[in-house]
């Protein structure tokens, strides 16, 4: 997720035009919210979210991930199964609606 989200971010930057230091800087996180306000997608979310509540059902599944969950060995299945279905769901998964944006 955090790399479909910065490639959203990296298609905001002209070949020739160098990127606005900020944004660079904003952008060196794990935090998937805030990727996807740099992303400028926050407001697309919500207005896809109206028509597809399982859209935002998945998002907020998918925010429960951090990097420090790499290194947890004690998650269940079922917790498992539910982030992967989240992301992958063809209909309403999160990766599934940012390769609209990719």
């Amino acid at each position: 997720m955090e790399c479909a989200l910065k490639s959203g971010i990296s298609k905001q930057f002209k070949a020739d035009d160098f990127p606005e230091l900020q944004t660079v800087r904003d952008s060196y996180t794990h935090n998937l919210p805030k990727l996807l306000v740099i992303a400028g997608l926050k407001q697309q979310l919500h207005n896809d979210g109206q028509t597809h509540s399982q859209l935002l059902s998945n998002w907020a599944i998918v925010t429960r991930w951090s990097e420090a969950a790499r290194y947890q060995h004690h998650i269940t299945q079922a917790t498992a199964q539910a982030l992967y279905e989240a992301v992958t769901e063809n209909q309403t998964g999160v990766l599934s609606w940012l390769k609209n944006f990719m």
